[in-house]
């Protein structure tokens, strides 16, 4: 859209003493952490996993050792997606900008390009039930094939969080193993809740005392994970333990935010545009272990 003095006519009065709205702190990108970056000069991202062996066996003396091939897992390929906004200040406005509002236009697009990345990196998590990832099943799913054969879960029971869901979670990431039966002694990373989970988490995590005790017991999960909540969950009662799973979620970014400045002499305008390609998604679903609320 571009700016004209139609609609920043009040803006540029000589007595406009200070404006609200659009001075926010700039957003964070909220779940940076949790997600490894890895550029490309390519249209598309390809990663190939690889199952490894299996554990020995006993060999009896003299007796042939057993070879095994290394079994190749999943092509994944992630095609990072274009995003891009621009805004326009005719040159009679930059004129009359006495109050100096054009300055903070740039930085409104990046919050908005912030905002835009905060509500990607949340995509995995708002579509674990709903949309299949490269193994043909959803991200908390119960029945993800193993490369070597057979199935794991990532998903529990569904429950409201508790001290005993805290501890499903940290039983089932300990159990956890590869492709060919070996445990791979995974740790949580991250308890992620909705806010409307905040405060429950809070007290799960964060306090000494044992949530709903009445002898002021202690606590055993207060620090045993950091949590955090985010507005930008759109279930209100599903929670993920993140793991740190080294080939877990990816944050593909073939152009970074990048901003680009244009005169136009036959509009006298000046030209602003952010364009950046990316898309976030996830190479191993034991990144992440999955509960629906009760």
């Amino acid at each position: 859209m571009a700016v004209s003095n139609g609609n920043m006519g009040a803006a540029l009065r000589e007595g406009i003493d200070a404006f609200f709205a659009h001075k926010y702190e700039r957003h964070k990108l909220l779940l940076q952490s949790c997600y490894k970056t890895v550029t490309t000069k390519k249209s598309w991202a390809e990663f190939l996993s690889l199952a490894g062996f299996g554990v020995m066996a006993e060999r009896a003396l003299l007796a042939q050792t057993a070879h095994e091939d290394p079994a190749q897992g999943y092509l994944v390929q992630i095609r990072p997606v274009a995003y891009a906004k621009a805004y326009g200040i005719a040159e009679e406005t930059l004129d009359d900008d006495i109050n100096g509002v054009a300055k903070d236009f740039t930085n409104m697009l990046m919050e908005s390009a912030a905002e835009t990345e905060n509500v990607l990196s949340h995509v995995p998590f708002n579509d674990a039930l709903t949309t299949s990832g490269y193994d043909g099943v959803v991200l908390g799913s119960t029945a993800h094939p193993k490369i070597g054969g057979g199935t794991y879960s990532n998903l529990l029971t569904a429950a409201d969080p508790s001290l005993l869901l805290l501890e499903d979670f940290h039983i089932a990431i300990a159990d956890a193993q590869d492709d060919n039966g070996k445990q791979i002694r995974l740790k949580p990373k991250l308890y992620l809740v909705p806010t409307e989970m905040a405060w429950t988490a809070k007290e799960l995590l964060g306090s000494s005392v044992k949530p709903g005790a009445m002898n002021d017991s202690m606590n055993p999960a207060e620090g045993v994970v950091p949590w955090m909540s985010s507005p930008y969950l759109t279930d209100p009662d599903m929670t993920f333990m993140i793991t740190d799973c080294p080939s877990g979620g990816v944050e593909i970014k073939r152009k970074k935010p990048f901003l680009r400045h244009d005169n136009d002499e036959s509009t006298l305008g000046k030209y602003t545009y952010l364009h950046m390609r990316l898309v976030y998604s996830y190479l191993n679903p034991r990144w992440t272990w999955v509960c629906a609320g009760a």
